[in-house]
């Protein structure tokens, strides 16, 4: 579309709003533009058949994936993110008027990233896309006398949804407005949010990474206060690599973050860094990273869920954030003269991880002890089991269960008051196939796996020599939950330590595969964990 027909697109007079539509459930309204109250665009409000109260008007910005001149495409794409949202705020009992502007994307004028409200768009002087983001404040402020001419009175301020390049664009409006924001959702924005700094870790920051200049570009100062109000949850998939190319060493704005806030193409590995700015900021801020997870919605209950807490004033503390990622340390042992010690470590210097050690039999089943642990940022902790867990006499495994996955783990066993220690393996995650060492002939030595599953695992555990044949082979069936363990010779029936190389095993559900070794005076296990058989 040529830059000469935004303004006449954008304020065209036709009548002040039609409804499109009546679904059951909620009623769909095109508001069309109203340059005098300050809005260049329509915009598409959706009307509860009953709103819950106190009501709160959902904020959520358009993003229609591409650029385009044709403003039928960017309105079809508001239309229809409209329509989802009230749906599925009618399924999930939020019952609450949804607004989503109709801001284009242009193809002509491509480096203004308008969806995603980019720095190049906070300073554009394109007719029709000046300051849009205090165009959907205008819009806001419209929505909210409709509402009340219909005689739905909405809370002053608002809730705000995004993902993607919505995601960006919520992070930064919430930044240039916190004043009229309730509560905010943002995932899986580029390559991170704005955080709520002047400077951090020496680097000043200016727009759209910090605070430095938005005095300067807006003529207002970044009101702190208003945004500490706000609770904030931000989410990312640790698959998720949708950002785009990651060029810190051409690009200025990547090199800025990879030195203040990690490398890296994926975002996610910042996201613990951008927490602890939040918090340092004085954010109610959580930053979750999904595991297994790419560039994809959660389902919408978890969306509702996070408005629904924030419906009221004053709103509650925020819930702690899901323990979503598990290490196991596989071998304890605090009977017959031995003493485990666990190591904790948070893998890299942002917010704090909260986790919960928790003890099982070697069967599996209840727990039998707990410990809730707080590892600071790039901090370790050492952890006597059979001292500062009730029930650790009785312990075959331990479960490290984190709200992050920036963490790693060590046991280490003792025998009392002799001396050396165990070289033991490092907490584990679960593998579907993966490699163990052979133990050295004549050693005192076991080979376990853990099911970390729910159904029972079937593993196959096969001998192969250094040339590559194949030896004894056998399979084990392993209970949820189960630790089984035995000499390599009785789990293995044929096995030779002396003609085998490595052992290889293959399980439909994920286990964690151990090797254990006793030395000749009784006084150290050697440990060893399974190698994984692809690295990634």
């Amino acid at each position: 579309m040529p830059r000469r027909l935004f303004s006449a697109l954008g304020g065209c007079c036709l009548a002040s709003a039609f409804a499109l539509a009546q679904t059951p459930g909620y009623e769909l309204i095109k508001i069309n533009s109203d340059p005098a109250k300050g809005f260049q665009w329509p915009y598409y409000l959706t009307l509860p058949s009953s709103a819950r109260e106190p009501a709160v008007l959902l904020v959520v910005p358009n993003n229609s994936g591409t650029t385009s001149d044709d403003q039928t495409f960017h309105d079809a794409q508001a239309r229809s993110t409209a329509q989802t949202w009230a749906t599925q705020s009618e399924l999930g009992n939020l019952r609450c008027p949804v607004l989503v502007p109709t801001f284009p994307r242009p193809q002509s004028d491509y480096e203004v990233y308008t969806q995603a409200l980019d720095r190049a768009t906070l300073v554009t002087r394109l007719p029709g896309l000046e300051r849009i983001d205090r165009q959907l404040v205008a819009m806001i402020s419209d929505a909210r006398s409709r509402l009340a001419a219909r005689g739905v009175a909405i809370d002053e301020k608002v809730w705000l949804w995004g993902f993607s390049a919505t995601g960006s664009f919520v992070s930064r409006f919430l930044i240039l407005h916190p004043e009229i924001v309730k509560a905010a959702f943002f995932g899986a924005g580029g390559f991170g949010p704005p955080v709520p700094l002047a400077e951090h870790k020496g680097r000043r920051l200016e727009y759209p990474w910090g605070v430095a200049d938005l005095e300067l570009l807006t003529g207002n100062r970044f009101n702190v206060d208003a945004f500490r109000q706000v609770p904030i949850l931000a989410q990312m998939g640790d698959e998720d690599t949708r950002a785009g190319a990651w060029e810190p060493d051409q690009n200025p704005d990547h090199g800025l973050l990879a030195e203040v806030f990690g490398e890296g193409e994926r975002g996610f590995y910042r996201y613990p860094r951008w927490e602890a700015a939040y918090q340092a900021a004085g954010s109610r801020a959580q930053f979750e990273v999904i595991p297994n997870w790419g560039h994809f919605l959660q389902s919408y209950p978890v969306y509702i869920q996070f408005f629904e807490r924030y419906r009221s004033t004053p709103a509650p503390p925020a819930t702690a954030k899901t323990k979503r990622y598990t290490l196991y340390f596989p071998h304890v042992d605090c009977g017959g003269g031995w003493e485990t010690e666990l190591a904790l470590t948070h893998t890299i210097d942002g917010a704090p991880v909260q986790g919960e050690l928790t003890g099982y039999a070697k069967g599996g089943g209840a727990p039998l002890g707990t410990l809730a642990v707080t590892l600071p940022a790039a901090a370790a902790r050492k952890i006597q089991l059979c001292r500062e867990m009730t029930g650790a006499a009785s312990f075959a495994y331990v479960k490290f269960a984190a709200d992050s996955g920036f963490v790693a783990g060590l046991a280490t066993l003792a025998r009392q008051n002799v001396t050396g220690r165990i070289a033991a393996s490092p907490a584990l995650g679960g593998l579907t196939e993966g490699v163990l060492n052979i133990p050295e002939p004549q050693a005192e030595a076991a080979l376990g796996f853990l099911n970390l599953e729910n159904k029972p695992a079937a593993v196959t555990l096969t001998a192969y020599s250094e040339g590559g044949a194949r030896g004894a082979s056998a399979v084990l069936t392993v209970a949820s939950g189960e630790k089984l363990s035995g000499a390599p010779e009785a789990l293995l029936p044929g096995f030779s330590r002396v003609a085998a190389a490595y052992l290889k095993f293959e399980s439909n559900r994920r286990v964690a595969g151990f090797r254990l070794q006793r030395s000749g005076d009784g006084s150290r296990i050697d440990g060893g964990s399974a190698m994984s058989a692809y690295v990634e």
